[in-house]
């Protein structure tokens, strides 16, 4: 009786099996393949950027109002007419043009035959300050001398002392000398003249 029921059991475990696997083969030939997709919420709003370049403006000033013009009344008398008065003007034609001088050639002292000579020396005058601090010293003077004897320029080229050359410039520049010479004729000359400022004790 119980080997009975236990061949029974095996031949029912046995045809269930079977129907479970036919049954699973026919549904995986029937239903059809499916892909999986990322699961997306609904209504979702997209920002999207976008790289736009900035346009700036650049104003420009406006031109300033024109000035008002007011209008002026000139009131004229009859029978009587204003007299205006117009200054004279002066034109830059009329000016009158700088003599100019013929050039001159300007010797130096080793060139000519004839140095100049002073003839008549004036003296230059001792600065007073230069006497209350007991100052003394030499300064070179350098000169143009013309054929006619007399200064045409004075500059001071070496001073012991700045107070001596304003004296000095207006002593030398009343000098009279004798004329260089070349080829026996007078000519212009450029000298050095030194002058010593001295105490007298």
């Amino acid at each position: 009786m119980k080997k009975d029921i236990r061949e029974k059991q095996d031949v029912i475990f046995q045809a269930s099996l079977s129907i479970a696997l036919i049954l699973t083969i026919v549904a995986f030939l029937t239903i059809k393949q499916f892909a999986l997709k990322a699961y997306l919420p609904k209504n979702v709003e997209e920002t999207i950027l976008e790289n736009i370049e900035e346009q700036v403006d650049v104003l420009k000033e406006p031109p300033p109002p024109p000035k008002p013009v007011l209008p002026v009344e000139i009131t004229v008398s009859e029978g009587e007419e204003e007299e205006v008065e117009i200054a004279p003007t002066t034109e830059f034609n009329e000016v009158q043009e700088t003599p100019v001088l013929p050039e001159m050639k300007v010797y130096e002292s080793y060139e000519v035959e004839e140095v100049p000579q002073p003839v008549k020396k004036v003296p230059p005058v001792y600065p007073e300050i230069a006497r209350q601090l007991k100052l003394e010293g030499l300064v070179y003077v350098r000169l143009i001398v013309g054929p006619d004897g007399r200064v045409k320029h004075a500059e001071i080229l070496k001073s012991a002392h700045e107070v001596f050359n304003q004296p000095v410039l207006e002593a030398v520049r009343k000098w009279i000398f004798k004329p260089g010479k070349q080829l026996g004729q007078p000519v212009t000359v450029r000298v050095v003249v030194p002058y010593r400022f001295k105490l007298e004790k």
